[in-house]
């Protein structure tokens, strides 16, 4: 049994779970995503407390 490739688990997904950490809380939370040029991209506000985590963690 083969383990399938990144790009084979998200085709046609726009919409995944991104973990993240608040403190020492674990917080789990709907993003956007999109494919461009073979390079994917996580979309979200940058006021959104996901995106400060994001950039501490």
């Amino acid at each position: 049994m083969s383990i399938p490739s990144v790009e084979e688990v998200m085709k046609g997904e726009t919409t995944v779970f991104l973990a993240t950490l608040d403190g020492d809380h674990p917080r789990v939370r709907p993003v956007t995503t999109i494919e461009n040029n073979g390079e994917l991209f996580v979309l979200t506000g940058s006021e959104d407390a996901k995106f400060h985590q994001i950039q501490q963690n």
